[in-house]
């Protein structure tokens, strides 16, 4: 996998081992700026369609931004709602 992201950015191994690591998240632009995204598009308000997050993933993703907690979030309190 390292391999794969280093040549897509045209970041070093250890550049990449190191954001894996430090369990670096982007989003939108800061993704294509990182050089991991070909464009960035605009969307619509972010839904799931899988299942419901498991609090052990959030426990898991212990650096995973708010803004993608509060979807995440607001999505299974709308499934609670609609069960």
């Amino acid at each position: 996998m390292i391999p794969d992201y280093a040549g897509r950015s045209g970041k070093t191994d250890d550049e990449i081992l190191a954001i894996m690591s430090e369990e670096t998240w982007y989003a939108g632009k800061e993704l294509f700026d990182a050089g991991f995204a070909d464009r960035v598009e605009e969307y619509a308000e972010a839904k799931l369609t899988g299942p419901v997050v498991s609090e052990s993933l959030f426990r898991a993703c212990g650096k995973m931004p708010e803004a993608m907690r509060a979807v995440f979030q607001a999505n299974k309190d709308e499934r609670l709602r609609d069960q």
